[in-house]
């Protein structure tokens, strides 16, 4: 069990492959767990998720991807709302850092894995989340259709929605 003090130095590290094992490793070991110090080390690595004033700070689309799946693993099984709503709004956006093709679906990808863990066995009979709609909302994004706000959002729509 590696020091928390230890992850600085992995994660600031210009290797990014040490920085995506570090925050993959920290989720593996807390799988199911929702431990809140593996989730802010993943949640600091998506830049929709910072406040506006760090939006600067450039963060790989591998530890982008790797991030998304860490809250996954973290949360697999719990069906969390905020980490539900989280994903379901991230699959639609773009990486910060570089705009290719290949990054996009990358991200999306590693996005509906993030929420396929967190729904682990539960299907569309999650407690808490069949207002979500996720069946729907799924199917629009594979098949095409108009977006549809999470409910509870802002009329401008929620941050987790923000394109």
């Amino acid at each position: 069990n590696m020091p928390a003090t230890d992850h600085f130095r992995y994660l600031k590290s210009p290797q990014d492959t040490a920085s995506v094992g570090l925050v993959l490793g920290v989720a593996c070991s807390y799988v199911g767990k929702q431990d809140t110090n593996a989730t802010k080390m993943c949640v600091v690595h998506i830049p929709s998720m910072l406040a506006p004033s760090y939006s600067e700070i450039e963060v790989s689309s591998a530890l982008q991807c790797a991030s998304v799946v860490g809250i996954g693993l973290v949360h697999a099984g719990s069906t969390h709302r905020m980490m539900t709503e989280l994903l379901v709004g991230e699959i639609n956006r773009k990486p910060t850092d570089k705009p290719s093709h290949s990054d996009r679906e990358a991200y999306a990808l590693a996005c509906g894995f993030g929420l396929g863990l967190v729904c682990l066995g539960v299907g569309s009979d999650a407690p808490g989340l069949a207002d979500l709609k996720l069946d729907n909302r799924l199917l629009r994004l594979i098949h095409g259709g108009s977006e549809v706000s999470l409910p509870g959002s802002a009329a401008g729509g929620s941050r987790l929605e923000r394109a």
